[in-house]
């Protein structure tokens, strides 16, 4: 045997600008008073039904406090919250034999979401209001003569009300549609009007007596309204920095004393910082578009060497000589072209030489690549056996006299007359014979230049390198 009523607040209007939600704490309304007019026609034969009950507790929040949104001639508010609840009561009628019992031992109202109102003003700080109609859903249930009754509606008429900041104090009216059916004789339309005063309670965040909506600043204690700074502002402490390109400088402290809301910080850091010292300024700026300023010193004392960005791939040659390593990029966190240089020899030798480059900033900094070349020898070497002379002058330009040219990149190649060494640039004689092989005759004059005679066919010269490559060459 009860009716509850939830008032379900749909709102089709957009919601107040986050800032002013922030920057403010709502309006609660207390102290309500008023009641819910019961007015429901019956057939004849029965008595009407006008009757009034109280409203015995409840509260509404209303943002934001200091009433200070404004678009064009409105002011906007938005109901949070609300909270009603009325004395039960009972209606029991009698209609020629025909019953109509309603017990109502609870009856409440409730916002469930919130709704945006458009403030006309009519007054210094007093404005009315309206909502929708279309905004409102009731959610009602209630026992009819033993079965339980269920049903969704909207308020017949758009709900009015009024807010006064002057005096501090709100009202309001809903009327709903009410439909009783009597077995036989039908259904009957009437009224039920809520009609609800209250007290505003401003708020006063700080408790200094001076309420939000007219204190210069909420959070902070000025009953006699000396300027408060807000935004406040402290800066990081300097910095010194390894890098022009470290960003990490640290993080400034900002509040907003006044109200509490978001602070947005910026600076002008440039990107990338110069060497020596940089004065940053950051600013705060709060909600309100107030701001607040405040210096860093950032200095960079470069010790960060410079990066190589390329080194020209590793090389093979197969033989050994000059080699044409490229040329590697390098770049530096403070700017400026890097210098490089390496130890590359003039000549590559076989096996794998590491090639260490190096960078060097503006400010002595350096930094190293490696580069690695390998040489694998199949070159044989350069070898010829030319007709000479004899160096002591003796047998003219004939003789069978050869000298021994041979050569290799990679070094002094060994140079053989059968299991003879001879050296590079030497000069011998070379004679044939009938007898098979490489003889040593003697060595002929004060030069001592060494007599050969040789098989037929056998005055062959070879030469073989470290690598094991060879090369022959007969002398004729």
């Amino acid at each position: 045997m009860k009716k509850n009523w939830t008032l379900l607040l749909i709102a089709a209007l957009a919601a107040l600008p986050a800032a002013a939600r922030a920057a403010d704490q709502p309006l609660i309304v207390t102290g309500l008073s008023g009641g819910l007019r019961i007015d429901q026609p019956l057939p004849i034969g029965c008595d009407d039904v006008d009757l009034t009950t109280p409203v015995t507790g409840g509260l509404l929040e209303i943002a934001p406090g200091s009433g200070a949104v404004q678009v064009g001639p409105f002011r906007i508010f938005m109901l949070s919250r609300a909270t009603l609840s009325f004395a039960p009561f009972r209606i029991h009628r009698d209609c020629d034999d025909n019953n109509v019992t309603r017990d109502y031992t609870e009856l409440a109202v409730e916002v469930s979401r919130a709704v945006t109102l458009f403030g006309t003003p009519t007054g210094p700080n007093t404005f009315t209001i309206g909502i929708p109609k279309d905004s409102v859903l009731l959610y009602e249930t209630a026992t009819v003569n033993g079965e339980p009754e269920k049903v969704y509606k909207h308020p017949k008429e758009d709900p009015t009300g009024t807010i006064d900041l002057a005096q501090g104090t709100v009202t309001m009216i809903v009327k709903v549609a009410s439909k009783v059916h009597v077995e036989v004789l039908g259904d009957y339309d009437g009224t039920l009007t809520a009609t609800l005063s209250g007290t505003i309670h401003f708020p006063d965040k700080d408790g200094d007596g001076v309420v939000d909506r007219v204190d210069n600043c909420r959070l902070v204690p000025n009953p006699d309204q000396s300027p408060v700074s807000s935004p406040q502002l402290r800066a990081p402490a300097a910095v010194t920095l390894a890098s022009c390109l470290a960003t990490d400088i640290g993080h400034p402290l900002a509040a907003d004393v006044c109200s509490g809301g978001a602070v947005t910080l910026t600076s002008n850091a440039p990107a990338p910082f110069p060497l020596g010292s940089t004065a940053v300024t950051w600013t705060a700026q709060d909600a309100g578009g107030h701001t607040a300023s405040a210096t860093e010193t950032v200095t960079v004392v470069d010790t960060t060497a410079p990066v190589f960005t390329f080194v020209p791939p590793d090389i093979t040659m197969n033989d050994c000589g000059p080699a044409n390593l490229g040329l590697p990029v390098a770049t530096d966190d403070c700017g400026g072209a890097p210098v490089l240089a390496s130890n590359a020899p003039a000549i590559f030798l076989v096996g794998a030489t590491p090639v260490t480059w190096t960078a060097t900033d503006l400010s002595g900094n350096h930094g190293t690549a490696t580069q690695v070349v390998t040489v694998h020898d199949t070159v044989p070497p350069q070898l010829a056996c030319v007709p000479g002379t004899n160096p002591a002058g003796h047998g003219g330009g004939g003789g069978g006299f050869f000298q021994v040219v041979a050569s290799d990149h990679c070094g002094a190649p060994t140079v053989r007359l059968g299991s003879y060494q001879l050296a590079p640039g030497e000069t011998v004689k070379i004679t044939e014979n009938g007898k098979s092989g490489v003889t040593l005759v003697n060595d002929m004059g004060p030069l001592r230049v060494r007599h050969f005679q040789v098989g037929r066919g056998q005055a062959v010269l070879t030469a073989s390198d470290g690598s094991g490559n060879t090369a022959s060459a007969t002398c004729r």
